[in-house]
């Protein structure tokens, strides 16, 4: 069909024809028609969506994370105080390890000269998403099968 002057149809992007490729072409033909037409997939602020849903329902997250808390600590004398005490003790058995008995330094340029803190800063992502990471595969390991 000539295009609004009378040449060549007016070019339709490919993302919108998606269904009719697919009933058109063979599916092994599909990924390369998609590709040799310059098919554009819109950039998207990664995580953009992500921290708007952690505002919204921050009441939730609050709730869950209470929740946690209550569970891990259930039963011990002095409840959450644990998740304060177990890193402190972990830095200083680090401290005692690597600035004592080791007398490690710390890398030149770095913010600390104290070699524990520095290890303590780096291992605190890691630890902080071991439990979540771990506890729902936990659960589903032991499950009844």
């Amino acid at each position: 069909m000539p295009g609004p002057d009378g040449g060549a149809p007016p070019e339709v992007p490919v993302w919108q024809n998606v269904g009719k490729l697919k009933r058109a072409l063979p599916a092994c033909e599909l990924p390369n028609k998609l590709v040799s037409s310059n098919f554009h997939v819109p950039q998207r602020i990664p995580g953009k969506f992500f921290l708007r849903n952690l505002v919204g329902r921050r009441s939730l997250l609050f709730q869950l994370v209470r929740r946690d808390f209550e569970q891990r600590f259930v039963g011990s004398i002095i409840g959450w105080v644990w998740a304060l005490i177990h890193p402190l003790v972990l830095l200083v058995c680090w401290w005692f390890v690597f600035s004592v008995s080791l007398k490690v330094a710390v890398p030149p340029g770095e913010g600390t000269r104290n070699y524990a803190l520095f290890v303590f800063a780096g291992c605190c992502p890691g630890c902080c998403s071991a439990r979540p990471c771990n506890v729902p595969l936990r659960a589903w390991s032991s499950r009844p099968t």
